[in-house]
């Protein structure tokens, strides 16, 4: 075999590789989404969930204060389930999108210096290593500000998940138990 016909041999196997790279990528994409889309719909079901039950004590007789504890704790676990999923969903999402930015950039990286997935896997992302007489540096998937600014959305909304519940209970106690109060809002 001559030169020109391992450089095309190699050549086609880089090509094969870029291609699994891209199809990888796409169902990541797609797994991202499916994921984002779980998300929502549990925080809805849960926001829904907890408007039946603030609704259902504005429903209840006035002398019903000695109960409060009823709704507040069906809030409560309904609030601890929904963010122990709310929270793995989470964590998959930026896993997942953290994977998604390192395949992005190593489809990016391999397109350029013609590495084959092997060749690229034997160096840690950030690592130097040397390719074809000189000296490069595999990039890491993804800016540091990204993944922080990823990080921080999903804690804002933690913070707002648990404001919520806090205010449906706090809501559930005071309308059985202070009926009368006109500082509260009536809903019905």
């Amino acid at each position: 075999m001559n030169r020109r016909e391992g450089d095309s041999y190699s050549g086609d196997l880089v090509q094969r590789e870029i291609d699994r790279l891209d199809e990888r990528n796409k169902k990541q994409e797609h797994r991202i989404r499916n994921l984002e889309t779980k998300a929502v719909q549990n925080v809805n079901l849960y926001f829904i969930f907890q408007a039946v039950i603030l609704a259902s004590t504005t429903l209840a007789s006035s002398n019903s204060c000695h109960n409060w504890w009823i709704p507040v704790a069906l809030s409560l676990l309904a609030a601890i389930t929904n963010f122990l999923s709310f929270s793995s969903d989470m964590s998959k999402i930026l896993k997942s999108r953290e994977e998604l930015d390192q395949n992005l950039s190593d489809l990016a990286f391999t397109k350029l210096y013609q590495l084959t997935r092997d060749e690229l896997n034997q160096v840690l992302p950030g690592a130097p290593f040397n390719h074809q007489g000189g000296e490069i540096v595999r990039p890491k998937g993804g800016s540091l500000k990204k993944k922080w600014k990823r990080r921080l959305v999903v804690y804002l909304s933690i913070a707002l998940f648990a404001a919520f519940t806090s205010v449906v209970m706090y809501g559930c106690y005071r309308i059985l138990c202070h009926p009368g109060d006109r500082k509260c809002v009536k809903l019905c």
